[in-house]
């Protein structure tokens, strides 16, 4: 189980630890601890006239029981799938009056850590709960009391926003949106009446559905009595002046169900374009690979795309190793800490999509070049005269050789066919892109989200029901908020991030762009020349047989007709391969994701200047909100470019040339 210490609280460095971190990673991809959040929205003692305090607290000890014992249930059934230890259950409740107290309470008897995501630093936030603000006796005592039992039992994760009196509505709904956002499921302790007040539960309440959060609505008034809100069971409206109750059907069942379905690793559907996908279970018995596979694709990529020898590992080194220059090791940070706890699931899902893109790729190009060099072997015994008695020898080494040629071929495709190699790099590069959502919304509250797909890509598979989408969130859920205090020096090193961040994937975009362009192009012109040559050698070949002043022309018959049929196999060759690797559509895709990035640039550094001081903030919304906005902008132009990349590629599976 994920340890959350309070900031009275430090992490420590455990070397043992670290050395069982990176066995783990050495042997195979690591699991993730099974988690489960349980957040709260509801309202504060001014309108809970009418609650029955106990009855309320029971309702809610019920709903959060029922949680437990399904997640428990479902670790029992796949604990191979998760990491060691019992589900890691956390509450997420700002410890406002009234409802959020009580959630909180009867989550920590039920031994669920505790998640505070508080709208002001804590000392600013104590002044709603003092004598001459509070809506309760003792509240400031019982606010402190709450926090300091969570964190004797070291289960305590506080995040202190950076709201500002000036606006408190903004402020609390800031607030609101990170406890929505670290919410799996949302209880939402509400009377049914709507009032229509900026940052009050129904607010909240709309916001979380408008989300698709999963939300269990609690009636604010006894008997208390609830409902589980899905889409296939909406919010009850009632008449205008009359407050909505409850409908009855929901059961503690139905709970525990919606929870083992969010838990529930999708399995991936079968169909046309859906046949290369692989399961989770597949992912975890993979083991790194010893040999680099990519060394045919690398050699054509540097030396048609940047006219230079590769310089190519024969070896591949340990993924960590190869992710740590844009994921630096730093423990003396809150988000430093963070960055090292994700990056154990990202090295992997992204060092396998490396290896399996180069593979595919290499299969790809050999394909074609054998296939033109068959042809050549088919013609070259006729080319040279060897089809005679004297060179028979001659001629059967060129026939061996293009059985060879033709055999390599078939092997090469029916192994990246039945090993999957698309359907891996796929999975795994979307995997690595969904981590990286994670670094880039985690540490300031952010939502995760993947936009609906369009009618005419359904056959493709919506990208959130894969196995991949369903690992970010198990990590996500995992991690949860850092322990932080939202101050200049961490927004500052949070926007800092996210710049190194968004300058490396522009660099990465502009490259790709500018080398796929010349790739096209190279291939393209490739092909041309090829045409002409072809048509010169036929021109040459077929002037001394149709005009006879051309009689003396007639040099090396066989050796033209060989060319005739060798430059038509050359040039379809730079074809196939230029089609299969779409690099016209890949450069045309990175410069947009260029122009989109650049844009983004210069608006989180427009930020950077407000953190540091520099310039004014033109409004009085939380620079933590601003920073979440921008964040979850960067990450969802980069998921949606993989997403469209996807689709394309699925259409791509390893096939013989024809």
């Amino acid at each position: 189980m994920i340890i959350y210490k309070d900031m009275a609280s430090t992490d420590s460095h455990d070397p043992k630890a670290s050395t069982a971190g990176e066995s783990a990673r050495r042997n195979g991809p690591p699991r993730p601890p099974l988690a489960y959040r349980v957040g709260v929205v509801g309202h504060r003692p001014d309108r809970l006239a009418f609650a029955d305090i106990p009855l309320l607290a029971l309702a809610i000890g019920e709903v959060l029981t029922a949680v437990a014992e399904a997640a428990k249930a479902f670790y029992d059934e796949h604990a191979s799938r998760f990491g060691d230890g019992p589900p890691d259950l956390r509450a997420v409740s700002p410890l406002a009056e009234g409802a959020d107290r009580i959630f909180a309470e009867r989550a920590l008897d039920l031994d669920y850590s505790l998640c505070c995501p508080m709208p002001f630093f804590r000392k600013e936030y104590e002044n709603d709960f003092a004598e001459d603000r509070a809506l309760e006796p003792g509240s400031l005592e019982r606010f402190r009391s709450i926090l300091c039992r969570a964190r004797k039992r070291r289960r305590l994760t506080t995040f202190q926003l950076d709201g500002d009196r000036a606006d408190e509505r903004i402020a609390y709904g800031a607030g609101g949106r990170v406890v929505i956002n670290q919410s799996d499921l949302l209880v939402v302790v509400w009377d049914g009446e709507r009032l229509d007040r900026g940052g009050g539960t129904e607010e909240k309440l709309d916001e979380a559905l408008r989300l698709g959060k999963p939300v269990v609505w609690i009636d604010a008034r006894a008997p208390h009595g609830w409902q589980l809100i899905k889409q296939s069971s909406p919010i009850p409206r009632a008449p205008r002046g009359r407050r909505a109750r409850p409908r009855d059907g929901s059961t503690l069942a139905d709970l525990k169900a919606l929870v083992r379905d969010s838990l529930t690793i999708p399995l991936p559907e079968r169909g046309p374009n859906l046949d290369r996908a692989i399961t989770f279970d597949q992912f975890l018995k993979e083991r790194r690979p010893r040999l680099n596979a990519g060394i045919p694709w690398r050699i054509f990529r540097d030396a048609l795309g940047d006219f230079r020898l590769a310089r190519v590992r024969v070896r591949i080194p340990h993924f960590e190793q190869s992710v740590e220059c844009g994921w630096p090791r730093d423990h003396s940070t809150p988000l430093g800490r963070a960055i090292g706890r994700l990056r154990r699931y990202y090295d992997w899902p992204e060092g396998l999509a490396s290896w399996y893109s180069d593979a595919y790729r290499s299969v790809s190009i050999l394909s074609y070049v054998l296939a033109a060099a068959a042809v050549t072997l088919a013609l070259l015994p006729i080319a040279m005269g060897w089809v005679n008695e004297a060179h028979v020898h001659l001629e059967i080494v060129c026939v061996a050789l293009e059985l060879a040629a033709l055999v390599a071929i078939l092997a090469l495709v029916i192994v990246c066919g039945n090993r999957h190699w698309l359907g891996r790099w796929i999975d795994y590069r979307l995997a690595a892109e969904l981590l990286r959502h994670v670094r880039l919304v985690g540490p300031v509250g952010g939502g995760r989200s993947i936009p609906p797909t369009q009618a005419h890509l359904a056959s493709y598979r919506h990208p959130g029901a894969t196995w991949a989408a369903w690992y970010a969130r198990a990590v996500e859920r995992s991690l949860g908020l850092p322990n932080a205090r939202v101050d200049q020096a961490y927004l500052r090193s949070v926007a800092s991030d996210l710049l190194h961040m968004i300058r490396g994937q522009l660099n990465y975009h502009e490259a790709t762009a500018s080398r796929a362009h010349r790739i096209e192009d190279r291939l393209h012109g490739a092909g041309i020349l090829c045409f002409a040559a072809a048509l010169v050698c036929c021109v040459v070949h077929l002037l001394p047989h149709s005009w006879p002043s051309f009689e003396q022309f007639h040099f090396a018959p066989e050796l033209m007709g060989m060319l005739c049929a060798w430059f038509p196999a050359l040039g379809a060759a730079c074809a196939g391969i230029n089609n299969v690797g779409e690099y016209r559509r890949v450069a045309k895709r990175s410069e947009a994701m260029a122009r989109a990035l650049k844009q983004l640039l210069e608006r989180t550094e427009a930020l950077s200047h407000i953190i540091d001081g520099q310039s004014s903030a033109p409004d009085e919304i939380p620079v933590s909100a601003r920073l979440a906005d921008l964040a979850s902008e960067a990450s969802q132009v980069m998921v949606n470019e993989v997403l469209d990349w996807r689709v394309v590629f699925l259409d791509r599976p390893p096939e013989v040339p024809a």
